[in-house]
């Protein structure tokens, strides 16, 4: 039961069998209704199926109470897991019940669609499987050679076309057309997961515009940017991320997300360090940036974010130990300073391949002198298994940043010294 992290585990239990129980209660009563001797074993997978994939539809389209609950990164977890689930039991459902006329053609075009976004999504933008799966994380890079992020993107968006195929599907049948209730409550969810990433992509609610004042290379391949948005003052927490994209150049106008290294403060400004890795990041280089309203125009969209919840759900009185690897560094910085200045006990360690690529070595080294109930540890290379063993306090809890296989290695090593699930918490950037 420590291993558990019960927020996340409830929402899986939620998405698997609550979610599908409504449509399955009223596709029964209506069934033994009107069409008591049919088998009904077959529909009930489709209706699973979809159920499932509404709900996967539905976390793509980012709820902030959820983010808030159980992080941003599980939510696209969940989201490719279930997708998945969704597919395979539409192929039990297609092999079971085969059907005819319209309702076969859209039947099959919505299945074989959903099968080849899922087998693309998986490899482009599945980066909780390409980071455990060494063969998909080669073949990801290969891929992303070829086809711009933008691209992928729209590519997955396919799956709202499939999905439409699916409601032609449920229509053309005729004995499912002809329970009136189940297909009343069909078309209401339906469109209110529709309306729910309609409100995602084009309302204005939680996008913020802005300008790019500052665009500095503060270290090898890390570039920092300064955006202000005033719209967005004292609008985020600590340790929180966002989504930013450049709508007036070419290339860059999805959205990607970044970690805030700066606390929130009353003139709105953002600061985001950011490694180059991709074409986005690769082409941050030549945006302008000024402070007289020559920057670049800037499109902000959340904030997002667990770290700083994660605090406030226990005791502040309990100790900190900070985990960071790398660029992870930034959303942890704010956090630690934060957790200080509130009386906590906090110990950093803080390590990079480089010297050169510790980030914001200096103010950390200044933070510690001027805070004395913190402890810093900075390494260029890794901290041995000791070491990071060592680092444990009595009753703390724990935050950790950085590379994939970093983050599983220190919770591995954290469960194994009895540690809960609940009192750890990570957001890896793995999408």
């Amino acid at each position: 039961m420590k291993r558990i992290n019960i927020p996340v585990t409830l929402t899986w239990l939620v998405v698997l069998f609550v979610t599908p129980l409504p449509f399955l209660v009223i596709l029964t009563t209506t069934m033994q209704t009107v069409y008591a001797q049919t088998p009904s074993m077959p529909i009930k997978l489709g209706i699973v199926a979809y159920a499932w994939m509404l709900a996967a539809v539905y976390l793509a389209s980012r709820p902030r109470w959820l983010d808030r609950l159980i992080g941003l990164p599980a939510m696209y977890m969940i989201h490719g897991v279930l997708s998945v689930l969704a597919i395979a039991v539409s192929f039990l459902h297609q092999m079971r019940l085969p059907a005819e006329g319209l309702a076969k053609l859209s039947g099959s075009a919505s299945l074989h669609l959903f099968m080849l976004v899922a087998i693309w999504s998986l490899i482009t933008m599945a980066g909780w499987l390409s980071t455990r799966v060494p063969v998909i994380g080669k073949l990801r890079r290969s891929v992303e050679r070829a086809f711009r992020h933008e691209t992928n993107v729209w590519l997955h968006r396919l799956n709202l076309v499939a999905m439409a195929l699916v409601v032609v599907h449920v229509h053309a049948i005729g004995f499912i057309y002809a329970l009136k209730p189940f297909v009343l409550f069909f078309d209401v969810v339906t469109l209110v997961v529709a309306l729910c990433v309609v409100r995602e992509k084009f309302s204005r609610r939680h996008r913020y515009s802005g300008r790019l004042e500052a665009n500095a290379q503060i270290a090898p391949n890390v570039r920092q940017l300064t955006i202000r948005v005033p719209k967005l003052a004292n609008g985020w927490q600590r340790g929180d991320f966002a989504f930013i994209r450049f709508p007036m150049i070419p290339g860059m106008k999805e959205l990607h997300p970044f970690s805030m290294v700066n606390e929130p403060n009353r003139e709105g400004l953002m600061r985001f360090a950011i490694r180059g890795d991709g074409d986005f990041t690769k082409a941050l280089a030549s945006v302008p940036a000024g402070t007289d309203g020559t920057g670049a125009q800037v499109e902000v969209s959340g904030p997002f974010g667990r770290y700083e919840r994660f605090l406030q759900e226990h005791d502040p009185k309990r100790p900190v130990v900070v985990y960071a690897g790398g660029i992870g560094v930034t959303p942890l910085i704010p956090v630690a300073m934060s957790a200080a200045r509130d009386g906590r006990r906090v110990r950093f360690l803080y390590s990079a391949k480089t010297q050169q690529e510790l980030l914001y070595a200096d103010d950390l080294r200044r933070w510690r002198k001027a805070t004395p109930n913190c402890e810093l540890a900075l390494r260029a290379g890794r901290f041995s298994d000791d070491e990071l063993s060592a680092a444990k306090m009595d009753d703390a809890v724990y935050l950790i940043a950085g590379p994939s296989a970093m983050l599983r290695a220190i919770r591995s090593m954290l469960f194994r010294s009895g540690v809960r699930a609940g009192d750890i918490c990570y957001e890896p950037f793995a999408w």
